[in-house]
């Protein structure tokens, strides 16, 4: 394994992995739902499957198919599913343009992946990803849509349709780039977590809050 890989790309995924799922298992528990623990075994054995994908003799291209394909039909039932319907009656509007913020970290996470020669300057926002835009305007959103009601909820429509399309292009990027990562089996779930857990994460978040916006869920409850 290559020694000169810097601690950061251990650490930053599992805190970010980490803060998420315990932020989104105390916003569960503290709005009254009973599936939080439902949430951190969800987590815990997704992570454990996509290492078991990603430490397989498979390409880069096969061990995205083999992560997404699943991640898909979950994040299409879980949108559709009652489930998500209660959580959004629950939810202020807010919190999913907030926790948009840990694409900051994310698109950190990239550049020093770079720096350490892991992935090519094309996934960073150097090159090729521009998604480090959401992050940098979740504030403006949350605050000008719904805080003050400044802006037209029309504002955080549009920033969630380019959210989702930024984070869709960080997964391309991802397929059309050829990636040689031959650093061991960690250093490649490590290179792949941002496509695993991120991307995902990102797109499930941006849907829920479309969701919320057509349903007009919480603010006549609330």
């Amino acid at each position: 394994m290559n020694q000169n890989i810097s601690i950061a790309v251990y650490i930053i995924p599992s805190v970010i992995t980490l803060s998420l799922t315990s932020l989104i298992t105390y916003i569960l528990y503290r709005n009254g739902s009973s599936r939080a623990i439902v949430l951190i075994i969800s987590v815990s054995l997704w992570l454990i499957y996509c290492y078991l994908v990603s430490s397989g003799k498979f390409s880069v291209h096969e061990k995205l198919i083999f992560i997404y394909l699943p991640v898909s039909v979950i994040i299409i039932y879980f949108i559709f599913s009652g489930l998500s319907s209660s959580l959004l009656n629950r939810l202020l509007p807010q919190y999913f343009i907030y926790i948009q913020l840990f694409r900051l970290f994310t698109e950190i996470y990239l550049w020093i992946m770079f720096l350490d020669g892991i992935i090519p300057v094309q996934l960073t926002f150097s090159g090729l990803n521009y998604d480090i835009f959401i992050p940098l305007t979740a504030l403006l959103i949350g605050y000008f849509v719904y805080s003050s009601s400044k802006w037209p909820e029309l504002a955080a429509l549009f920033w969630n349709i380019a959210g989702i399309i930024l984070s869709l292009n960080i997964a391309l990027l991802y397929i059309s780039i050829p990636l040689e990562l031959k650093d061991g089996n960690l250093v490649i779930f490590l290179s792949l977590w941002p496509v695993i857990f991120s991307v995902p994460l990102a797109i499930l978040i941006h849907l829920l809050s479309v969701k919320q916006m057509f349903l007009g869920r919480y603010s006549e409850k609330n």
